[in-house]
């Protein structure tokens, strides 16, 4: 992590545990969807993590009407991160009323 973005995701975490649950791994999804003003979309994130194998981990986000710009955060922190390890292999996805606008993956994700 760059020190500032750490200082920024660590501030106000105070005792050892606290900081603890914040340690992990944040992605940052941004968007600009001007259709997004008279429709609603979805983030989704799917992620692999090393103990977990091949079982797909599924994040999402709503993003409501009227939002036509915006950014989200996915985060894996805390014991979700400490126990089931770095994630391996992710994809995004943006879709508009059920249909897939927009993709994105890592190298590893088959």
């Amino acid at each position: 992590m760059v020190r500032g973005e750490q200082r920024k995701r660590l501030y106000g975490a105070v005792t050892e545990q606290q900081q603890l649950e914040r340690i992990g791994l944040y992605y940052t999804a941004l968007w600009n969807d001007p259709n997004l003003a008279q429709e609603s979309g979805t983030l989704k994130f799917e992620y692999l993590q090393h103990i977990t194998g091949a079982k797909v981990q599924v994040l999402e986000y709503t993003i409501p009407t009227g939002q036509v710009k915006g950014s989200v955060d996915f985060s894996i922190i805390g014991s979700n991160y400490i126990h089931k390890g770095r994630v391996l292999a992710w994809r995004l996805t943006y879709k508009r009323d059920g249909e897939v606008i927009a993709s994105e993956q890592s190298y590893l994700w088959e």
